[in-house]
């Protein structure tokens, strides 16, 4: 037998029974411990948190009742993230559960919101992002769609006028690399920034804050997430 099928199923097997016969997981110093270790081989950018500072760009009403609007807010010192935020009309009347959206590989948040990368309405039918973000917020949850770092509107300036699906990640992760950093790390910690930048919201409820990632947006969702929670 060629084929791998057999084993992997077994393996699958081994390391269910595992689970279920696991403890509880670590416990609270433990957990505290893995996420400083975490934490560190990812880099730390904290010294360098800078006011929000937001500031909204732009707003337009689209279908059912959700309000699109383009902003701005401050990461660190020296970095500046345009994102999209997605409120739907339940917003208006009180607190509302609200998402991170992390958009993958394309041309940044754009994708994501159903628009095209020059900041037009997509006519056809959308690309592998799907409008997640849009889907979402028909669920009546707030969604922020951050720009992420080495994408989009977000490249070296050197590439800024390159392919709309082109990205800055190899330039900007070799650079942090030099200062002992990594761009996983920038990633993660913009993400908590953007976590704080909806605590500030009078129509987020802060105690219900999710993310999602699609295809390298997980990772910045896995990671942020770990680190955040306990």
């Amino acid at each position: 037998m060629w084929h791998p099928d057999d084993y992997l199923e077994r393996l699958y097997r081994k390391l269910e029974e595992q689970r279920k016969t696991a403890s509880q997981g670590p416990s609270a110093a433990e957990r505290e411990r893995l996420r400083g270790r975490l934490q560190d081989l990812l880099g730390r950018f904290e010294e360098e948190e800078a006011p929000l500072q937001p500031k909204l760009l732009e707003s337009e009403e689209m279908a059912d009742g959700i309000t699109r609007q383009r902003i701005e807010y401050s990461t660190a010192e020296g970095l500046r993230v345009p994102a999209y935020l997605l409120l739907p009309k339940e917003a208006r009347t009180g607190r509302r559960p609200a998402v991170l959206a992390w958009h993958g590989h394309g041309y940044g948040s754009r994708e994501a919101v159903g628009l095209l990368p020059d900041g037009t309405l997509n006519p056809g039918p959308p690309g592998i992002h799907r409008n997640f973000a849009v889907e979402l917020a028909r669920r009546g949850l707030v969604v922020l769609v951050p720009e992420i770092v080495g994408f989009g509107d977000r490249r070296i300036r050197q590439e800024a006028d390159g392919e709309p699906g082109s990205n800055s990640c190899f330039p900007i992760g070799a650079a942090l690399l030099l200062a002992g950093r990594t761009i996983a790390g920038l990633r993660a910690w913009e993400a908590r920034r953007a976590a704080d930048y909806l605590l500030t919201r009078d129509d987020v409820d802060g105690q219900r804050i999710g993310c999602f990632g699609f295809s390298g947006g997980g990772m910045v969702a896995s990671l942020s997430a770990a680190l955040v929670t306990g």
